[in-house]
């Protein structure tokens, strides 16, 4: 069974996907296989979704001093 279809945004600043992602029935996309596989079982259907991997904000992750993670 397919995936319903969608439209596929792909910002390349953080800035833009933010507002991509407050706009519309969007959903973050980094990676997507629970994405993906909860679209092939139709139990998850959005209408957009804003892919992250042309983000170059994003690019790294790292420990930072507060003992999480950074991004970027």
């Amino acid at each position: 069974m397919g995936i319903p279809a969608f439209e596929l945004l792909e910002p390349e600043t953080w800035e833009e996907a933010c507002r991509l992602l407050a706009e519309n029935e969007t959903v973050p996309l980094a990676g997507g296989t629970a994405v993906v596989a909860l679209m092939r079982q139709r139990l998850f259907a959005p209408s957009h979704i804003v892919s992250l991997h042309r983000v170059r904000d994003l690019a790294g992750v790292a420990a930072n001093d507060e003992g999480g993670l950074s991004l970027g």
